[in-house]
């Protein structure tokens, strides 16, 4: 529920939400989160291995999830609970990188046999370079503002996120190496991309798991609360998501509601009238046995 209403988005973004491409990766950096973690407690290899293939298949979909590889990569790096003994080994960080790679790996191949590999390495990795080189003069005063602003929206959900790293650090002496990769790799992955609304998509999971850690937590305790427990509940839940809820639904419906409006609202009136001219050179420059990919 929380990643639909994650941030109060004015419309038309608010409908960033509902984009499988920036929805789906998150799915891969939690599944490389858990991995880590249970590969930090074996120090087994192959789990790290594992981890990395999920970072890597997320980052097919969206280059900056690779900056999630530094979640199994530190905590790759020493592994006090290995059942063998062996708290350090080059073999996990190795095995990490590896299974980035091997995501990678056909993409590389397929372009290569056709031609392309330098254009496609330029597209995806050196041109994203120039635009993140451009994001980090932006990045600062956008990620205090934004914060700010989350912060004093979603103020229980912070509290929630407090409560869950205090019992998670209490826990696990681990949880403070994860949290501190996890929140790095979410910041510089929303900062390259120049903090546009979408972006911040891929922070959610290092909020939400804290956040549903300490929703938890409080969960437990109201239950001893007798007959007050039941009422005491809903109140609980009334206030996580009824911040979320009152500020982001009415931003979606509209979205949802009035798309095209939205469209001309965001990118004006010139670029819906130019399209047919370009629509028309491109079929007039190209013959039909050519394809075009966007």
């Amino acid at each position: 529920f929380f990643f639909l209403f994650f941030f109060n988005v004015p419309a038309p973004t608010a409908i960033y939400p509902l984009s499988l491409t920036d929805a789906l990766p998150i799915s891969f950096i939690v599944l490389a989160v858990l991995l880590s973690v249970r590969a930090r407690r074996r120090g087994c290899w192959w789990e790290f291995l594992l981890a990395g293939l999920s970072v890597g298949v997320g980052s097919l979909m969206k280059q900056p999830v690779l900056f999630f590889g530094m979640v199994p990569a530190a905590l790759s790096l020493w592994c006090p609970e290995a059942p063998n003994g062996k708290r350090f080994s080059i073999l996990r960080p190795v095995s990490v990188g590896a299974g980035v790679l091997l995501a990678w790996l056909p993409v590389f191949i397929t372009f290569a046999v056709w031609n392309g590999l330098s254009d496609m390495v330029y597209c995806v990795f050196l041109h994203n370079l120039q635009y993140a080189n451009a994001a980090w003069e932006l990045t600062g005063r956008r990620l205090m503002l934004r914060a700010g602003n989350f912060a004093l929206s979603y103020w229980f959900l912070v509290v929630l996120v407090l409560v869950g790293l205090v019992e998670g650090i209490r826990r696990r002496a681990g949880a403070v190496l994860l949290f501190v990769a996890w929140m790095a790799a979410s910041v510089l992955a929303v900062g390259i991309g120049q903090l546009y609304r979408h972006y911040f998509l891929l922070a959610v999971p290092v909020v939400i798991v804290p956040a549903a850690m300490g929703f938890q937590i409080l969960w437990d305790m109201l239950a001893r609360r007798g007959a007050w427990a039941s009422v005491s509940r809903i109140g609980l839940i009334l206030l996580a998501v009824g911040f979320p809820v009152a500020d982001d639904v009415p931003h979606a419906l509209e979205a949802m509601q009035h798309v095209k409006a939205a469209a001309y609202k965001l990118y004006g009136n010139h670029i819906f009238s130019a399209s047919p001219t370009v629509a028309s050179w491109i079929r007039q420059m190209t013959r039909p046995d050519e394809t075009m990919y966007v």
